[in-house]
């Protein structure tokens, strides 16, 4: 009988090296083997001292199992137990990690217990029964997640003997029958929770707004176990932990998506009862300006939990209030365009049709605005309105907003036309744009086995428009510079900025203790680890006389500029050349005419002339502070411990100064027409590479363009 029942065990012991060596991307199951923490003491004593007292005793010294040959404390008794049942257990499941007395949660724990028990033996020759003391040891199975968010009891069983070591190989060999049989078959069973999940995602729309019909979008979740199956259950249902409140929106589950909830507290658990995953509904609920919601969800296997970013982009809402002229003259009119756009968290816009805008004008006193309470958009998100100015007015400021249906914040956009005097002798204007682009994307071998990618999306953009008044002067008659007084300015300014800096690293394996082995083992992938920042924020200041200071410089450009001088040259090549022909032609008029304009060239005070000159100007601001919207995010993953050392994320809104002084220097004509008119005009379009301190040394330098134009006219009374 006996060697029947030990040729049985040989059979599975065969059959089990085959059960989990087919998967190759599946890990070994990994079981806790614990003694009971409901091991009663006196139960503890009893079965140590029955033990200390008949076993060497009773049993021949050649079959005494190593280490129990002499006397022992009770304490060193349970702890050559435990290692004697670690040890069968692991000879008769070399499929089957596992693990003595771990404190780590999952996959599978082997919780047993010991007693005294009275077994019945049968003389042999008087065929008398007879009641000996042995030994019960009782075992339960159970499986877990690591999240131990659900615990099931796959087999309970006891075995008993008069000898404990027997009794222990019947319960590890016979009566579970074989630890890694019951694994596998419960697997194959349950699909949930699945041993080496992996999460992926699918967004019915990756972008939301404040717009009613933009708000939502619905993220689908599918789990994948290691053999690349989708996972569910339609009992138990495999569980996703969504949070319900994020920065700026909340979570709901999809409705008429077949899936079954759990709604406790602040968490949202979805369980995957359908192949076809897990599904939340996200509805923005505060805020208009554009930006990032990033959440996690958390999905638990047997052997590791996976946290999947959710990251989704907030299209905000923007309104641009622009009239053609900004100052005119009282009695002229303007019109004022008025542009509704969704502005993407990297800039990019585009046209919001068919709103309805509110309106309201402040500082119209006799003049007239049509329409002047409400506008709505055209299909290229845009409504005109015209303004004529009163013999009272100075300033009107229009205001456009929006207010989303059922929202709390609405968008606003103001633009203002001054209203300027006749006694001004100079009038113009200065337009400006400075673009900073900084783009990353590098990937470094930083170790044998490590790299480091390093990746940067910065965009910067300033727009200023300004008008200037200016006092008399004559650059012409006036040497290489002249003074002037500025008498008005007005205009505006605006800043878009974000930056979105990022440092990953990984290692391609990494070197682990198994406790279960006592072996150093490459895990691959290895540990890996991210740092992620990003900053966004908007600037506008109106420019006036009170709050701004303007500095501008109108020189001649200096002969002694190689530009300059090649452009004289030419010019009075040109000339020579008009000179020559009509002296053959005898033309004496058209001589007397040429040689004035190489006179008026060369001397710069003629009535009737035009020369290069350089425009420099700078302005700066009374300081303030802008709203900036930061994230943070810093994560370091050990694929040892299966968990994160650190796992830090924030997002607040700082006040900073985001808008600082600007200016350019550009270059032109200054031109005076027959009529003895006067016109500067000067403009730049340049492009150069700055430093920066993220990813210096490995990233590119930052491009800057600037663009922009300065003009200025004179009229001659």
């Amino acid at each position: 009988m006996n060697r029947f029942i030990y040729f049985f065990l040989g059979i599975l012991l065969l059959i089990n090296t085959e059960l989990f060596s087919q998967d190759s991307k599946c890990s070994k199951p990994k079981v806790n083997v614990i003694l009971s923490e409901t091991f009663h003491p006196e139960n503890r004593i009893e079965v140590y001292d029955h033990f200390q007292n008949y076993y060497t005793a009773v049993t021949d010294p050649e079959n005494i199992t190593p280490g129990f040959e002499y006397w022992q404390t009770e304490e060193d008794f349970y702890i050559r137990i435990q290692e004697y049942i670690f040890q069968t257990l692991q000879e008769y499941n070399p499929d089957v990690e596992f693990v003595s007395n771990s404190t780590e949660s999952g996959e599978y724990k082997f919780e047993y217990f010991l007693t005294l028990y009275a077994i019945d033996v049968v003389d042999p020759e008087t065929g008398i029964p007879n009641s000996k003391t042995g030994y019960n040891i009782g075992a339960k199975l159970t499986s877990s997640d690591v999240c131990e968010s659900e615990t099931r009891i796959i087999k309970s069983k006891m075995s008993q003997d008069l000898d404990l070591f027997q009794a222990i190989k019947n319960m590890a060999g016979i009566h579970i029958m074989n630890i890694g049989r019951e694994i596998m078959f419960h697997e194959q069973k349950y699909m949930t929770p699945p041993r080496g999940p992996r999460m992926e995602t699918e967004y019915k729309s990756i972008s939301v707004s404040p717009l009613v019909e933009d708000r939502k979008t619905d993220v689908r979740m599918i789990v994948y176990n290691c053999k690349d199956e989708s996972v569910y259950s339609k009992n138990h249902g495999q569980k996703i932990f969504c949070p319900k409140k994020t920065e700026r929106g909340e979570n709901s589950p999809t409705r008429l998506f077949l899936q079954n909830l759990i709604d406790i507290g602040d968490i949202l658990t979805l369980m995957i009862t359908r192949p076809h995953g897990a599904s939340l509904t996200y509805e923005l609920k505060k805020g208009v300006n554009a930006g990032k919601e990033t959440f996690e969800v958390l999905t638990c296997g047997r052997d590791k939990k996976v946290l999947k970013k959710i990251e989704l982009n907030i299209n905000g809402l923007e309104i641009n209030v622009k009239p053609e002229k900004r100052s005119i003259k009282h009695g002229d009119k303007t019109s004022v365009d008025i542009y509704f756009n969704l502005v993407s968290p990297d800039g990019k816009k585009k046209p919001v049709a068919g709103k309805e805008l509110s309106l309201s004008v402040k500082g119209l006193v006799d003049g007239s605005v049509t329409p002047s309470r409400r506008i709505t958009t055209d299909s290229k998100g845009k409504g005109t309105i015209q303004y004529k100015a009163g013999d009272k007015d100075e300033k009107i400021t229009i205001t456009a907003s929006y207010q989303p249906v059922d929202y709390p914040d609405k968008v606003t956009g103001s633009g203002s036309v001054n209203i300027i005097p006749d006694n001004y002798a100079w009038i113009g204007t200065i337009e400006l744009e400075i673009t900073e682009t900084y783009n990353c994307d590098v990937e470094r071998q930083t170790g044998e086995i490590s790299k480091t990618r390093t990746m940067a999306g910065d965009h910067k953009r300033l727009v200023a428009d300004i008008l200037i008044g200016l006092t008399d002067f004559d650059l012409l008659a006036n040497g290489t510079s002249a003074g002037a007084k500025l008498q008005y300015l007005s205009g505006q300014v605006t800043l878009n900025m974000s930056e979105d800096h990022t440092i990953n690293g990984n290692e391609e394996r990494h070197e682990c203790h198994n406790d279960g082995t006592g072996r150093w083992e490459w895990v691959s992938p290895g540990s890996w680890s991210t740092n992620h920042e990003t900053m966004a924020g908007q600037a506008y200041r109106d420019i006036n006389l009170e709050e701004t200071g303007l500095n501008l410089l109108i020189t001649k450009k200096s002969l002694g500029d190689k530009s300059a001088v090649d452009d004289m040259q030419q010019q009075l090549a040109e000339l020579q050349s008009r000179l020559q022909k009509a002296i053959n032609s005898k033309d004496m008029k058209a001589v007397e005419q040429i040689k004035g304009e190489m006179q008026n060239m060369m001397q710069g005070d003629q009535s009737d002339a035009s020369i290069p000159i350089l425009a420099r100007f700078e302005l700066s601001m009374v300081p303030r502070d802008y709203p900036v919207y930061t994230t943070y995010e810093r994560k370091i993953y050990n694929v040892c411990t299966g968990d994160y050392k650190e796992n830090e994320s924030r997002s607040e809104t700082l006040e900073m100064p985001i808008l600082t002084p600007f200016g350019a220097q550009m270059e032109g004509m200054y031109t005076r027409d027959e009529n003895g008119n006067d016109r500067i005009d000067a403009s730049i379009n340049d492009t150069n590479r700055i430093y920066k301190t993220f990813g210096s040394g490995i990233c590119p330098e930052a491009t800057v363009t600037v663009k922009g134009s300065i003009y200025l006219e004179r009229r001659k009374e």
